[in-house]
């Protein structure tokens, strides 16, 4: 515990919003701990534990004192957890961010909704503001504008919120309201503003959408996927700030293409979307792409070979990206239910490839990208084309390692709980994933896939959806290490490995036996994040320049058309 506060000068400088508690002050001490009573790392948000001989008592509850914790190792001392939230910063300065009662969880985050309202309280358009939570775990923001507000307004207080924090603290709904109405208190009347936030939504009309064609069925789709995959009432708002990941995105998309019957490209869909973007989007998809960019000249084909999560959100965000240099044509393996009757082997992945591209490029040389298990995928395609003649001019390898990488036990542990604690990954991910690493391990998946069709149904079918997910991964994961066993050919030709920073590993990572001449560009990230922001920015101009190096003259002179379009 550390000795705390004194009251700052009148002259001190307001940074922000945020409330100054002071410095350190003799005979009270106090320590910032963490969800599990752990103090939290200087710079990180925790709750405010005060001890003190002068602490009160206790607190009064049904008519008798209900007394504080009394110090362990000072009978005199009595130990008060505030519920503030609060921060040190680097100047011993400590500053209030929020309420421990008020933290809610918003797609496995634990966020603070006051963090909101400091940003919106920081903008210079804005006068006051306030977030509530609704019962379905909703954040909702009310903003009281200097002036009168314009059109405008709460479309640039959403991007502000997006600018500044993550997609789990951005608000589903926000309004502009002249007053923020008080108890006689001085309170605010959060009922009255829950109230106010209810009514809203009962009188705003849907989105018009035009009745013609097959575009009031898209809208009905989307909204039945929607309001499934996230468990709510309404769609409104943006996807992430909805609560949504790329993962439930995926699961949303396979919902509308069952119910559509038809196959939809994820390059259209990103966690960003609106819900009246993600309506376009299939409506654009079922009228054949009548609303993408007609170039006279498409860019040269990239065949785009995904890791053994699949092709999700996340490449298809990368696939966009270079879409202006490459036409990308994502590779799909074998689903679940073709890996548990035997299609679960590298050979079986490329076959699905060649046929593939057989298909879309029958002819002409062609060019491979692979990422992780997609990586030893794209090797073996390569080999197969080149014995039968086909001209490969690109294979890349995306951080994919040929020797034996092995992580210990414990920073396996850390490594996930670390995940956990920035969202990266939820905890309910990590348990399906390890059900089906022991559903595996016992040589039982196809029980469990058997168990998970007959009961996992109704309100359980997004777990029942992550779990068939997580066995596929584990499945082809392991497809990818028997693969590593088998010994392989030489390619007689150029390979290019970018290569993540892998410390203690080869610079090479085994591929400089596997091609004639291999070229190693060092690219930002990690194995998991190297072709999302903010490393995209850094190593997609690397990925598109070793791509369009191995161009022709007439395929430079049509990229450089579709650029200039």
């Amino acid at each position: 515990m550390k000795r705390v506060t004194r009251f700052l000068p009148h002259d001190w400088p307001e940074f922000d919003s945020s409330a100054p508690v002071g410095w350190l002050l003799p005979g009270i001490s106090f320590a910032i701990v963490d969800e599990e009573g752990y103090p939290v790392q200087p710079g990180k948000i925790g709750e405010l534990l005060i001890r003190s001989p002068y602490v009160a008592l206790g607190y009064w509850e049904n008519g008798a004192v209900v007394p504080f914790e009394i110090d362990p190792d000072d009978q005199t001392l009595r130990i008060f957890a505030t519920g503030d939230l609060v921060q040190i910063g680097s100047d011993g300065l400590l500053r209030i961010i929020g309420r421990k009662g008020r933290q809610i969880k918003v797609n496995g985050r634990r966020v603070e909704p006051a963090e909101l309202e400091r940003v919106l309280r920081g903008a210079p358009s804005v006068k006051d503001a306030v977030v509530i939570v609704t019962p379905a775990n909703e954040l909702v923001a009310f903003a009281v504008p200097h002036g009168g507000a314009g059109a405008s307004f709460c479309d640039e207080l959403r991007q502000l919120a997006r600018t500044k924090l993550p997609p789990a603290l951005c608000p589903l709904r926000l309004h502009a309201s002249a007053e923020i109405p008080r108890l006689a208190s001085g309170k605010i009347d959060m009922a009255m503003l829950a109230a106010i936030d209810l009514s809203v939504r009962e009188t705003t009309p849907p989105p018009q959408i035009p009745h013609a064609g097959n575009e009031v069925p898209a809208h009905q789709i989307v909204r039945r996927a929607w309001t499934k995959v996230l468990k709510t009432r309404v769609a409104l708002g943006c996807w992430d700030e909805a609560g949504g990941d790329s993962l439930k995105l995926l699961h949303c998309v396979m919902e509308i293409e069952s119910a559509i019957g038809q196959e939809l490209g994820l390059e259209a869909f990103t966690v960003g979307m609106s819900f009246d973007e993600m309506v376009a989007a299939v409506i654009s998809a079922q009228g054949g792409g009548e609303h993408a960019p007609a170039w006279k000249h498409e860019p040269p084909l990239l065949f785009l070979f995904p890791g053994s999560v699949g092709y999700g959100p996340s490449l298809a965000s990368f696939a966009s990206a270079i879409s202006k240099v490459a036409r990308v044509s994502p590779i799909r393996y074998p689903a679940l239910g073709m890996i548990l009757q035997g299609q679960n082997t590298v050979a079986a992945m490329v076959e699905a490839a060649i046929d593939h591209i057989n298909r879309v490029q029958p002819t002409g040389c062609v060019r491979l990208l692979g990422h992780s298990l997609g990586g030893a995928v794209a090797f073996e395609v390569a080999a197969r084309l080149l014995d039968q003649g086909r001209a490969v001019a690109f294979t890349g390898i995306l951080d994919t390692s040929l020797v034996g990488e092995r992580s210990k036990r414990w920073e396996t542990i850390t490594r996930t709980f670390h995940r956990i604690r920035t969202n990266r990954i939820s905890a309910s991910r990590v348990a399906c994933r390890a059900l089906a690493k022991v559903a595996v391990k016992m040589h039982c998946e196809s029980r469990l896939a058997s168990f998970l069709d007959r009961y996992a149904e109704g309100q359980f079918n997004p777990t029942s959806f992550r779990t068939k997910l997580e066995l596929q991964e584990v499945l082809r994961a392991r497809a990818f290490f028997q693969w590593l066993a088998e010994p392989r050919p030489i390619l007689p030709i150029t390979g290019t490995l970018f290569r993540c920073a892998r410390p203690g590993m080869p610079l090479a990572l085994g591929w400089d036996r596997a091609f004639v001449h291999l070229d190693v560009i060092p690219i930002a990230g990690t194995h998991i994040d190297m072709v999302v922001e903010p490393h995209l920015t850094i190593n997609r101009p690397l990925i598109e320049n070793a791509v369009t190096e191995t161009y022709s003259s007439v395929e430079s002179r049509q990229q450089e058309a579709v650029s200039s379009t």
